[in-house]
């Protein structure tokens, strides 16, 4: 065999699947499908033309160190950098003197600070998929309350421009199949109000609104398209009396742990016997989240009936990820559902 010194040639493509539903690296291939609407090219580029190094060079950089180490790059300081650095204590070191050296650290401490910045700020250097990656790693309350309320004043552009999601404007979509526009509705984890201003534009105008963070609370008001707007923990039992609402709805909230199946029952307490719950659940968490388990249940308790649990796309062009579940209370079982 010939032995040559050619670098290979790589084509960057856009992975978007499909993969079969019990593919054991399904959620390998969903994160990698989520990537790719990134462009990983534009730090890149950046970073090539203030050093002067090669992109494809980087680019093998970047792979090697990632590949061979695990993603442990975390700040490339650059020659700049690198020498003002250098600069302080090699002008100390000339001047000899104690009052130097202080002087140096105390000039070197005020850098490296500012170096951490992105550390610190993290939010500042993030990408609209490192926020949703985040989102779908959240573990508590608090964490989802503190991460929503930072997200709140860029979320509508990342999901809906940046990342193109449309599992929002489909599950709209399974809505207005369920009941009829004058119905009373109950949108869980509203957000800045993408469901409510879609169900305005198809004739709703009874929707009251009910979310964690405060922050997005206020940007969903002013969409101006909610009755009221409600503060809530999913995991705590709801200040909503039974039987209130003709529909309920959710989008985007069943997406990580710290909100299970469990605040199913809540849902279906609230929302009217004959009336719908319609809801996503991101695919990959329908297992852990234990939503198949609790439907199962209620459906055996003669709660609810589950007429559509339904694989779709959560970007236009991307994989099946997300699942849209509707459930039909089934008409005398009002009440505190217990599964």
């Amino acid at each position: 065999m010939t032995q040559t010194n050619e670098p290979p040639t790589i084509e960057l493509t856009r992975w978007t699947g499909p993969w079969p539903d019990d593919d054991p690296d399904a959620n390998f291939k969903a994160d990698v499908a989520l990537y790719a609407n990134a462009d990983p090219l534009r730090t890149l580029r950046g970073l090539s033309g203030a050093t002067g190094i090669p992109l494809g060079a980087l680019v093998r950089y970047v792979l090697a160190r990632w590949a061979s180490e695990g993603a442990s790059g975390l700040l490339e300081l650059g020659p700049t950098m690198s020498r003002r650095l250098n600069d302080v204590c090699a002008g100390a070191v000339a001047d000899g003197s104690v009052e130097a050296r202080l002087a140096a650290f105390d000039q070197l401490r005020q850098m490296i600070s500012w170096l951490n910045h992105p550390l610190d700020h993290p939010e500042v250097y993030d990408q609209p998929i490192d926020r949703v990656l985040a989102a779908r790693s959240l573990d508590s309350v608090a964490a989802a309350r503190e991460h929503y309320d930072r997200w709140a004043v860029s979320y509508d552009d990342d999901i809906y421009g940046a990342l193109g999601v449309v599992g929002t404007d489909r599950l709209v979509e399974r809505i207005v199949q369920v009941v009829e526009p004058a119905a009373t509705v109950l949108d869980v984890g509203c957000g800045t109000g993408a469901v409510g201003e879609r169900l305005a534009l198809s004739g709703f105008d009874n929707i009251d609104g009910l979310d964690l963070s405060p922050k997005m609370l206020r940007n969903a008001g002013h969409k101006g398209v909610y009755r009221q707007l409600i503060e809530a923990d999913l995991t705590q039992p709801l200040a909503v009396a039974d039987d209130s609402y003709d529909a309920v709805v959710s989008a985007g909230t069943f997406v990580s742990g710290h909100v299970s199946a469990q605040a199913l029952l809540e849902l279906v307490r609230v929302t009217k016997p004959g009336g719908g719950l319609v809801f996503t659940v991101m695919d990959a968490f329908w297992e852990p989240g234990g939503f198949g388990h609790t439907i199962d249940e209620l459906e055996r308790a003669d709660l609810v009936t589950c007429v559509a649990n339904e694989l779709t796309s959560s970007a236009a062009d991307g994989p099946s990820t997300i699942r849209i579940v509707v459930l039909n209370m089934v008409a005398g079982s009002g009440g505190q559902a217990t599964v």
